[in-house]
């Protein structure tokens, strides 16, 4: 499901940020090195996806074809690069394991974007999922407290 766009009071478009950063992960470690200033090398991400679909296209498929899969390649295209991305930004299976993306391949077909038929098998799924990665995640990201948020910008009783 995409939103329709908005328009600010500024005549500014702005449209659901899952047309342009599916996966966000090179948007959030280019914010934090960037933005943030965090030094890169200490620098851990959990991303979590909504499953991957196995497909293959054949080497002749003609447009037609490819048409019925245009927004699947272009999800994953964004998603593999912007993993790239951040696995270059933060020296990840290169110099240390700094990415955990946890974002199981399923068959295709089974699952729809909005569709709730599949409820409890994604709910299923999800336990197992977290069974086998949680020992691999958990002195990474759940044996510590982290300090509370504090957003960078807040908005104040003047902003509203």
């Amino acid at each position: 499901t995409y939103f329709q766009q908005h328009i600010t009071e500024e005549s500014v478009g702005l449209i659901d940020g899952g047309i342009w950063a599916n996966n966000p992960i090179a948007v959030a470690v280019t914010e934090a090195i960037g933005v943030l200033k965090w030094p890169a090398d200490q620098i851990y991400v959990l991303s979590l996806g909504c499953l991957d679909e196995a497909y293959t296209l054949p080497k002749a498929a003609g447009l037609g074809l490819i048409a019925t899969k245009l927004v699947s390649l272009f999800m994953n295209g964004q998603s593999h690069g912007a993993m790239g991305i951040a696995k270059l930004l933060t020296g990840d299976e290169h110099e240390r394991n700094a990415i955990f993306r946890v974002n199981h391949r399923v068959s295709t077909g089974i699952y729809t974007m909005d569709g709730v038929s599949q409820i409890e098998n994604l709910e299923g799924l999800g336990f197992s999922y977290a069974r086998e990665r949680f020992p691999s995640l958990r002195s990474v990201f759940f044996e510590f407290t982290a300090e509370p948020f504090e957003p960078l910008y807040k908005i104040t009783e003047e902003m509203l």
